[in-house]
Order: C-alpha cells, then sequence, then structure tokens
C-alpha cells in the first residue's frame, strides 16, 4: 500500500507535487517527516530514510529497507543524525543531507534514541522538528549508564562520563548537564571550556515527557527551573515561570497570571529552524506557552485565556498566534465542534472556527493548522 505525500503552497492552497510512498495501511498515514533546509527526510512503513527535494519532491537519496525503527533526531544544515533500531539493539547513524553517504556509526543503547535533544521539544504533533546541534550524545549499551558526546560531523569522542542520576542536552555547540546534586552547566563541544555553571540552588530543570527523566526538556528552546522534578507536561507553576537561557545560564522570571492549581504543561511552538547559526551558535529560547489544563486557562505573553467550560482538547502554538480545541459534549449542551485561534501580540480572537466532523489543531512551522475531518485549513499569520 501507498501514502501520497502532498506538497502544496501555503498562500493559495494550489498543490505543487505529489510523491506515493509506502504505506502500512494502519489508520492515520505511517509516514514521518522532517525538514532541513530544501530537503524533506521522509520515514516510510518500510523503514527506509529517503531525501526529497523540497521543491519538486524527487527523491534525492534512500537508505535500504529494514524492520527496524528509524528516527532522525539531530541535524545541522549538512549532517543528520538517526537513530536505528532492531528490537532493543540500536546505532546512531550521521549521514550527509546532500547525499545520504554514511559519516560515521556507533553502537547505541535503546534508552538514547534521542540523542541529546529533547523528546517533544518543539511540536506536540508526531512530526516533531529536528533539532539543531553541532553534537549528539549517546548512551552506550549495555544499560545506558555511560555516555559519550560526539561531534556531529565527524563522530569525534570530544567528551565520556557516567550518567547517573544526570539530566543532559545538547543546544547548538554546547553539552549541557544537570547533576544529580543539581548542579547545571554547559561545556563547548569544540574547545571543552566551560561556559557557564550554576550552582544547585534547589531547583531542578523540568526533564523532557520521555517517563527516562534523563533528557533536559528544552521547549521553544528554555530551560524551565521548578522547585521539584517534573517534564514540560507536568509543570509546577503559579503565577509565573523562570526561564534560563541554555547559552548563557542567565535566568529570568515571567509572569504568567494565576494558575491556582499549578497545574500546567508547556506547549512550544514548532522550530526552531535547522541551520547553520542555530547548529553552531544556539538560538534565543521563548518563553513557552503553559496550558494550565486544571484551570481550563492557556497562558501567553502575559495574558491568561480562558478555554470554556470543559476545557481544550489540544492546544497549539506558534510565534504569533495561539490555538485550542474547546472540548464538546453535545449531549451535555456542549454544542459544535470547532476551533479558536487568537493573535499572541494583540491578544484577539482571529478564528472561531465550527466544524463538521472531529476538529483538531496542530503548528506546522509558524502556521496554525486545523483540521476537521479529511479536511484542513492553514490559518494566516
Amino acid at each position: 500500500m501507498t501514502a501520497g505525500l502532498t506538497s502544496r503552497d501555503l498562500g493559495t492552497g494550489a498543490r505543487k507535487w505529489k510523491v506515493d510512498l509506502p504505506d502500512d495501511g494502519r489508520l492515520g498515514s505511517s509516514l514521518s517527516v522532517r525538514r532541513v533546509g530544501r530537503t524533506l527526510l521522509v520515514v516510510g512503513s518500510d523503514k527506509k530514510l529517503r531525501a526529497l527535494d523540497l521543491a519538486t519532491g524527487r527523491e534525492r537519496w534512500d537508505t535500504r529497507a529494514g524492520t527496524s525503527t528509524v528516527l532522525p533526531a539531530v541535524a545541522s544544515p549538512d549532517v543528520v543524525a538517526t537513530t536505528r533500531c532492531q528490537g532493543l539493539r540500536c546505532v546512531v547513524e550521521a549521514r550527509s543531507v546532500g547525499d545520504g553517504a554514511l559519516r560515521w556509526s556507533a553502537p547505541l543503547d535503546s534508552t538514547g534514541d534521542w540523542l541529546g535533544s529533547p523528546p517533544v521539544a518543539q511540536s506536540l504533533n508526531q512530526d516533531r522538528a529536528l533539532w539543531p546541534a553541532s553534537a549528539v550524545i549517546v548512551r552506550t549499551p549495555p544499560k545506558g549508564e555511560r555516555y559519550e558526546v560526539r561531534q556531529l560531523a565527524t563522530g569525534k569522542i570530544v567528551a565520556r562520563g557516567v550518567a547517573g542520576d544526570a539530566a543532559l542536552g545538547v543546544v547548538g555547540n554546547l553539552f549541557l548537564r544537570q547533576t544529580e546534586k543539581g548542579v547545571l552547566s554547559a561545556t563547548h563541544v569544540t574547545s571543552g571550556d566551560e561556559v557557564w555553571k550554576r550552582p544547585a540552588d534547589g531547583l531542578v530543570v523540568a526533564r523532557a515527557p520521555d517517563d527516562s527523566l534523563r533528557w533536559l526538556g528544552m521547549p521553544d528552546g528554555a530551560l524551565l527551573p521548578l522547585q521539584q522534578l517534573r517534564d514540560t507536561e507536568d509543570l509546577t507553576v503559579l503565577d509565573h515561570l523562570r526561564v534560563i537561557d541554555p547559552r548563557t545560564g542567565k535566568l529570568v522570571d515571567h509572569q504568567l497570571g494565576d494558575l491556582q492549581s499549578g497545574s500546567g504543561r508547556a506547549v512550544p511552538a514548532d522550530g526552531p529552524a535547522v541551520t547553520a547559526a542555530n547548529a553552531t551558535a544556539g538560538f534565543a529560547p521563548r518563553v513557552p506557552v503553559v496550558w494550565g489544563w486544571f484551570e481550563r486557562k492557556v497562558a501567553a505573553d502575559g495574558r491568561l485565556y480562558r478555554t470554556g467550560k470543559l476545557g481544550p482538547r489540544a492546544v497549539a502554538a506558534t510565534a504569533t498566534q495561539i490555538a485550542w480545541n474547546p472540548d464538546v459534549h453535545p449531549f451535555a449542551g456542549g454544542g459544535r465542534d470547532g476551533a479558536e485561534v487568537y493573535d499572541r501580540r494583540s491578544g484577539k480572537r482571529v478564528v472561531r472556527y465550527a466544524g463538521e466532523d472531529d476538529v483538531y489543531v496542530r503548528s506546522e512551522g509558524e502556521r496554525i493548522v486545523i483540521r476537521d475531518g479529511g479536511r484542513e485549513y492553514v490559518v494566516k499569520p
């Protein structure tokens, strides 16, 4: 069976090209799509990694088929690091984005398939964006208790250590680590110099939501120090959110508004793009949108938005817009399924959509997409 991958003009909706790729026929497409510059990296049900030209859809290269899982995780404009697993046996493969040539490979523990990028770092969608960086973290077999920091381009090992209960991450050309005692630091991958260090001050950086608590969560590129050990989908916040810039270690307090219960989850925007600057120097973090699910509120840019009596089913964010699906129960008088979109700069609602089928919102780059059954609508930013 096949699934169609279609490219459309975001301004007009006109189709630019369509290609058919292997699909397993299950409910929903098995295609996974990620972008590096003018290249789309696509994984189908045959577990091949394909590179397609963004402008034409033409296939540039592919890898061998297999029965393993394939997860592109970290990239620069020239190299992409991919995890390939067969059961619990995994390897990391670094390939040229241009021609698919294998640069290097190494054994990998199955618990380390994100390679130092924070799982669900940007979008909450299945097709999360690639993480721009110049290094990867390889947790070595058999139990992933030891790690190697390798340069993405060459595979050269620039640091080794025992992870223990520490949480790790990479951003740009920096290796980030918070020890089990709470000391947070950043080390330059190329020079080995310590760029900054924050002493243990009773704050624990929120972890990535993959249940391991081994990876630093960085929604919208921000480190979020908390009073308790939590992941980014279970934040303990009241009226403010602390944000650490991973490039400098500088901490800034941001007002959210009163979430009362203190329970929320970060709703990161999609991105950042894989560029040379982002992969080497990192990128400026943004304050992530916080969905206060218990209060049925969304906190963004110093404003609190009320999402209805029943709260939203889903929340999506870009740099300029936020959107959600009010949870609807028609038999309880909830009304029609739909979506609302707000401008983050003005706080005003720009779209109120009444749907005819199951409606969901998501972010794609800098656009909000509303899905209504089999139809999709792109909201102008």
